[in-house]
């Protein structure tokens, strides 16, 4: 993600509430409302982690407590 800084400021960047999950769809969200979104198919990010999600029950519930706040906050949609 990149953004203006007076977007991000705005926005007051990333939502504390969330703790690992969700922070970033959460932040693309909020983005939408204030600002264009732009797609760049040939830019290409690769993610060298993603090891997180294998630690077992306590990232299980930190990825439910997340799932939970962010369908409060944004609903759910399907499409």
């Amino acid at each position: 993600m990149l953004f203006r800084g007076d977007n991000y400021r705005q926005l007051g960047g990333f939502d504390s509430r969330f703790f690992l999950y969700f922070e970033d769809f959460d932040l693309a969200l909020r983005t939408g409302k204030i600002a264009r979104i732009a797609y760049v198919p040939a830019v290409r990010i690769v993610h060298e982690g993603g090891h997180a999600a294998r630690k077992g029950l306590t990232h299980i519930k930190l990825f439910a407590k997340s799932a939970r706040l962010f369908y409060k906050l944004h609903g759910f949609k399907l499409f």
